[in-house]
């Protein structure tokens, strides 16, 4: 492994399906770009957003060429190296971004990879600064919630589950998160049949939501029945 500050071990894991949702779903193309080199950034955003790393990964080696000092020519860096599996140079390119320009999103993936890397304590470190740059980050605060889950506080992954709805109430991450913690660590069948409720009336033409809806609802007393009244 290769050591880097707050004691980040990068071991190798693959990124797993859930860190690939992660990067498809962030919103890329909302950033504002104030640089002569607008054009190849916002191109290597779009790449990224439909999964083409080889090509969004051209544009910034073009971008950073024409500007050395853009924050966000070293987070997509970041962004495509993830993608590729290469996590020394990623971690080294958000460290770069970060220098630059102090944003909590940088910090969200900087978390990112430490999760992926099973280094809980740092991934929780990194989301205690990006919450401090940005209180209301709802993604810092759900991914918050696994590695105290993971240090067995539940009431605490709770909390943090609890803290990102109340940014984003209809993330359907965060209320399956809290689903699955009621009817398991916290054995609250009352408060899973709410957020079971919660999810159909936001997803329900969602075929994968409602998968998952079916399964949980099987574990309510009651089933569908009680959950839908």
């Amino acid at each position: 492994g290769y050591i880097y500050p707050l004691d980040f071990v990068v071991q190798g894991a693959e990124i797993s399906p859930s860190a690939r949702s992660f990067f498809s779903k962030i919103k890329l193309l909302r950033r504002v770009v104030p640089s002569k080199a607008n054009s190849m950034i916002n191109k290597a955003g779009s790449c990224i957003a439909q999964g083409k790393t080889k090509e969004a990964w051209g544009y910034l080696q073009k971008a950073e060429k024409l500007d050395s000092h853009s924050a966000t020519v070293f987070l997509y860096e970041g962004i495509c190296l993830m993608k590729m599996r290469k996590y020394r140079e990623a971690l080294q390119a958000f460290f770069k971004s970060y220098e630059i320009k102090q944003e909590s999103e940088t910090l969200v993936y900087m978390a990112e990879l430490s999760i992926e890397a099973k280094d809980y304590k740092t991934a929780g470190k990194f989301l205690q600064k990006a919450l401090k740059v940005d209180p209301e980050n709802d993604l810092a605060w759900r991914k918050m919630g696994k590695p105290n889950y993971r240090k067995r506080d539940f009431d605490a992954a709770v909390k943090s589950f609890q803290n990102a709805l109340k940014q984003n109430p209809v993330s359907k991450a965060s209320i399956g998160s809290l689903v699955s913690l009621y009817l398991g660590k916290k054995k609250n069948i009352e408060k899973a049949a709410v957020m079971l409720s919660e999810l159909k009336t936001h997803y329900g033409g969602d075929a994968k939501a409602m998968a998952f809806f079916d399964q949980k609802a099987k574990k309510i007393p009651g089933g569908r029945g009680v959950i839908e009244k």
